[in-house]
């Protein structure tokens, strides 16, 4: 999806970035979450059927504190989770991919269809089996990241700013 904080001014921009991107990656939805002095706009250009996301969880081993994430990834499944985005910004791409799989075994054992998409790196997302991957302005564009993921994952590109929005 692509994430941005909009003024509360700039809610239409998400109308004309959704427009310029859907005929190459196809359908968006689009999930805004309020935040002090505007809100955030996430736009998912995703596989068929739309996946929900009500509850986007973004895994973090940065901020993981000392709980294991496939413990934390259970829990937030059961508890509701409708989308986990791995976001792994440390560590390198072995131990990344091991623990996509991790997490996704973990889901799988417990009962858990929860999308996980990669952050950053479709690699890593198509190396572990995961549902799809979030890129951001300076990573692959997300038309290559379509290329490479085929129809069937989910894509998502990060905008900051009106500027990225006007690229």
């Amino acid at each position: 999806g692509f994430s941005t904080h909009l003024p509360r001014s700039g809610r239409p921009i998400w109308r004309a970035v959704a427009r310029s991107l859907q005929g190459a990656l196809t359908d968006p939805v689009h999930s805004f979450k309020p935040l002090s002095g505007g809100l955030t706009m996430t736009t998912f250009f995703p596989r068929n059927p739309v996946p929900d996301v009500s509850v986007y969880i973004v895994l973090d081993p940065d901020h993981l504190g000392p709980h294991r994430m496939t413990d934390l990834a259970v829990a937030a499944g059961r508890g509701g989770a409708s989308l986990f985005q791995l976001r792994d910004k440390q560590g390198n791409p072995r131990a990344t991919t091991h623990l996509a799989r991790e997490i996704r075994q973990a889901l799988h054992e417990n009962g858990l269809a929860v999308p996980l998409v990669i952050n950053d790196r479709v690699d890593i997302a198509l190396a572990a089996d995961a549902d799809g991957a979030h890129v951001g302005q300076s990573d692959l564009d997300p038309i290559d990241a379509r290329r490479l993921l085929g129809p069937d994952r989910i894509v998502g590109l990060t905008l900051k700013t009106n500027a990225d929005v006007d690229a």
